[in-house]
């Protein structure tokens, strides 16, 4: 008789924002999370965010950029997710987790002060699961970069 995979865990972080109630739950199955997020009660996009392995060079992983792929399953194209999906995928990676991510959406009246509410969560609940495990060790190029936009000076004409 086989095994039985085990039973799926589902954190609740659901939240209010500006007097909205929204859904934000993050289910774990082996290989991938599963994140639905809507405070419309519905979905309308579904994206699967892939983090490509990296053979080789495991134990230097946190010190490299987050490389990740979005490929939308349902939904239009709509670019107003990406910077979420992006500091999403950032953190996730500084945690050193590797599965994939499908995101259900389902969001009205999104702006950055909900984006930054829920990277909050996110963040909160990922040191939850581990705790004081956050790598982040900016690469060469983003120091380079910091320097090079401290070094600027704007003129007015």
């Amino acid at each position: 008789m086989s095994e039985l995979p085990p039973t799926p865990v589902t954190n609740d972080l659901s939240f209010d924002h500006n007097g909205i109630h929204t859904i934000f739950r993050i289910t774990n199955f082996q290989g991938r999370k599963l994140i639905v997020l809507s405070n419309l009660g519905k979905i309308g996009h579904i994206i699967e965010v892939f983090f490509p392995k990296m053979i080789g060079i495991l134990g230097q992983r946190s010190s490299l950029r987050c490389d990740y792929e979005c490929k939308l399953i349902l939904g239009t194209d709509c670019s107003d997710f990406d910077l979420m999906i992006k500091r999403m995928a950032m953190v996730y990676h500084e945690y050193n987790f590797e599965d994939n991510i499908i995101l259900y959406l389902g969001l009205h009246d999104f702006d950055i002060d909900f984006c930054k509410k829920v990277i909050d969560i996110f963040t909160q609940h990922l040191e939850s699961l581990r705790p004081n495990q956050r790598c982040i060790k900016p690469n060469p190029y983003h120091q380079n970069m910091t320097r090079q936009v401290g070094d600027l000076t704007f003129q007015n004409n």
